[in-house]
């Protein structure tokens, strides 16, 4: 790959620091892929970034390869119709775009190649998840920062971007964790900026309900607590307003959108 600065082929992945994805072989840089995608003025001092205790192992190593089929099997296969409807409450006004939990990019890929001119930066704390994220993000030549970060707790400045999105990410956290990312989120949207959060909700069917707790069971720790929890009104106690939910594929997903 090549380096942002340099410009010579010597660009290798690199996980030392926190805000930056890849080291310079030729002139020392380390930072993101394309460095003009995140302005020093966004970024603060980094700082060591710990893995929470609730992480999950299963995002790391082998099984990350797997990540992509596996939720595609959850939500069977209906994955990106419901990514299309999520990138619905994005706009050509919005400049600047955080993904946050962006996993393996589909979400933060999405969003650029639908618009190209929003500067798209995606967030996690799962290095080899953002390997895969940036190998697909070259793929689909898509010009995206992925960053190692906490969600809780980010290294960015505050009023950073035009807006958040948080897919299926919320519901891997427990539930007083959850309050730390609609408090940061806050912190880093601009005024006007809008916090768009998809993830799982109790479905009408019983039998997308029994397959859903049986993976909740099997997989996901935390996840039980979202079915129950109101993602309106929590956006709404940290200061978000214009708040609107909206249901689809039979219940079983939500989108939550809330503006500071």
């Amino acid at each position: 790959m090549y380096c942002p600065k340099c410009k010579q082929q010597t660009l290798v992945p690199y996980m030392g620091w926190n805000f930056g994805t890849h080291l310079c072989k030729t002139c020392g840089y380390i930072g993101p892929l394309f460095i003009e995608d995140v302005p020093k003025k966004m970024i603060k001092e980094p700082k060591l970034i710990r893995e929470p205790k609730y992480y999950r192992q299963e995002f790391k190593g082998m099984l990350v390869n797997f990540y992509d089929l596996s939720f595609r099997v959850v939500l069977l296969g209906q994955e990106k119709k419901m990514r299309e409807r999520f990138l619905k409450h994005i706009s050509t006004e919005m400049k600047t775009i955080l993904d946050m939990a962006t996993g393996t990019g589909s979400v933060a890929i999405a969003i650029k190649l639908a618009f190209p001119k929003i500067s798209v930066t995606g967030i996690d704390l799962s290095e080899e998840m953002l390997h895969i994220a940036e190998k697909k993000a070259q793929k689909q030549h898509s010009r995206i920062s992925f960053l190692l970060q906490n969600i809780e707790k980010t290294q960015f400045k505050k009023e950073a971007f035009d807006a958040i999105t948080l897919s299926f990410g919320l519901h891997e956290l427990p539930l007083e964790n959850r309050k730390n990312v609609l408090k940061e989120a806050y912190r880093l949207l601009k005024k006007g900026g809008k916090f768009l959060i998809m993830d799982y909700h109790r479905p009408r069917s019983k039998l997308f309900s029994f397959f859903l707790n049986i993976h909740i069971f099997l997989v996901e720790k935390y996840a039980k607590t979202i079915l129950n929890q109101d993602l309106q009104k929590e956006l709404q106690k940290y200061g978000f307003h214009k708040t609107k939910k909206e249901l689809i594929y039979g219940d079983l997903v939500q989108i939550i959108v809330g503006e500071k």
